[in-house]
């Protein structure tokens, strides 16, 4: 995941919801399990890097609500079991604030 300045994440990403990100994905791109929970946050695919952009907060909130696990655990989950285990791939998806910077 890259280091870019507010905004800058949205250059050459296409729209992709929840409901048809499947649809748009080129093969091989690395999508986050459990699909019906993380897919609840894609907002965007970005075709050049072949990375699909979820929302963290979206991230945190599905988990909130299919898991049952307070806010806390979420955030501490997303952060620990999905930002620092997508360190370690190259085609690892971009997770960002909406309103700020990429993580």
């Amino acid at each position: 995941m890259g280091s870019y300045g507010y905004g800058e994440w949205r250059s050459g990403v296409e729209d992709a919801t929840p409901e048809n990100y499947l649809d748009i994905v080129d093969e091989g791109v690395m999508i986050l399990e459990p699909k019906a929970t993380y897919g609840k946050a894609v907002i965007g695919y970005h075709k050049a890097d072949r990375k699909l952009v979820y929302s963290h907060d979206r991230i945190v909130g599905a988990l909130v609500e299919d898991e049952g696990i307070s806010l806390e655990e979420a955030y501490e989950w997303v952060s620990y079991n999905t930002i620092r285990a997508c360190q370690y791939y190259d085609n690892a998806p971009k997770i960002v604030f909406e309103d700020e910077d990429v993580l």
